[in-house]
């Protein structure tokens, strides 16, 4: 997934300095969301080290395998959005790459969990994890999109449009700080992705032109959600973005 996402900002990026005109294909975001962004990574197997007792009671490190994701809420969200039209039809119609990319005022953790034998022991079957707090993250999700009506391009004299994209969901955790409820530590993942829908509905007013974005994302589950004791049991993620455009 990380070598598809820099395939595909170098390939935005090879666009951009050999096409023609591209400050007339070129278009710019800003926007925020409050209170309407959630994350939930899809869980997956993982496998690391753990801190655990053995039928002694001396600490020793052992393998155990599992489940991990991540999970956050945010409280508060800041977007720039660059956008290239890849092709244009008309005044009313293109097709582009966007990038939204935010940061994220939020709380979350990751959570690792599974079993492993009590060492010593052949048969004792015992539950350990790890959970690791951290605050903030940097989102930087890739899409083509359709876009339909107002601001599909500079020469549309439309009131309103719309957009669909279709790319993926792309989420790297900010600082960690290990919780006081953790059976040891382990270096767990920071950067999760998912493959994502963007829906925009764009329209002037106050003589501005301003967009409102949805994101859905899903992921099925590729590890055992039940390691995880978590009611949602596939990644799933959700924002609600209030956006302008800057140069439209």
């Amino acid at each position: 997934m990380k070598k598809l996402c820099t395939l595909l900002v170098l390939g935005t990026l090879a666009i951009s300095l050999q096409a023609q005109g591209i400050k007339d294909r070129f278009f710019q975001q800003v926007g925020f969301c409050v209170y309407t962004d959630f994350y939930f990574s899809a869980p997956k197997d993982y496998s690391t080290n753990i801190l655990v007792d053995d039928i002694n009671y001396n600490t020793v490190s052992i393998p155990m395998n599992g489940a991990v994701r991540n999970q956050e809420y945010s409280f508060f969200a800041y977007y720039y959005t660059p956008r290239i039209n890849l092709k244009e039809t008309g005044v009313d119609k293109s097709i582009s790459l966007d990038m939204p990319i935010g940061i994220h005022l939020s709380s979350g953790y990751k959570k690792f969990a599974g079993q492993y034998i009590t060492p010593g022991s052949t048969t004792q079957t015992e539950w350990g994890g790890v959970n690791v707090e951290y605050l903030g993250s940097i989102s930087f999700p890739v899409y083509v999109s359709l876009n339909i009506g107002m601001g599909s391009t500079y020469a549309s004299e439309k009131e309103t449009g719309f957009s669909i994209g279709l790319g993926l969901d792309n989420r790297l955790t900010g600082f960690s700080v290990e919780s006081n409820t953790i059976d040891g530590s382990a270096d767990l993942p920071s950067f999760t992705t998912m493959p994502s829908v963007m829906l925009g509905f764009n329209r002037w007013k106050n003589d501005k032109a301003k967009a409102i974005k949805v994101k859905l994302s899903y992921m099925p589950a590729t590890g055992d959600p039940k390691d995880l004791n978590t009611l949602i049991k596939s990644g799933f993620a959700f924002s609600l973005t209030f956006n302008r455009f800057l140069n439209f």
